[in-house]
């Protein structure tokens, strides 16, 4: 996940968070809104947390390329 996207959905779920606490959602579905975007935002945090700025695999740095076999020597 490139780090933009990531700043993008921690934000868009904060501001919910933000507006649930604020009484903006009816309490009757705050805690729903809560659990819901909580999940959500674990996710992609989960996601971001495996993922390089740029959005390749974070293990890819520590995976060796595969080489090519040796030629003969002559």
């Amino acid at each position: 996940m490139k780090f933009s996207w990531n700043v993008f959905f921690q934000t868009v779920g904060t501001a919910i968070q933000v507006a649930n606490a604020s009484g903006v959602i009816p309490p009757k579905y705050q805690s729903l809104v809560a659990a819901v975007t909580g999940l959500m935002q674990g996710g992609v945090a989960l996601k971001a947390h495996n993922s390089n700025p740029d959005g390749t695999p974070a293990r890819s740095s520590m995976e060796s390329p595969v080489l090519a076999p040796a030629t003969p020597a002559k």
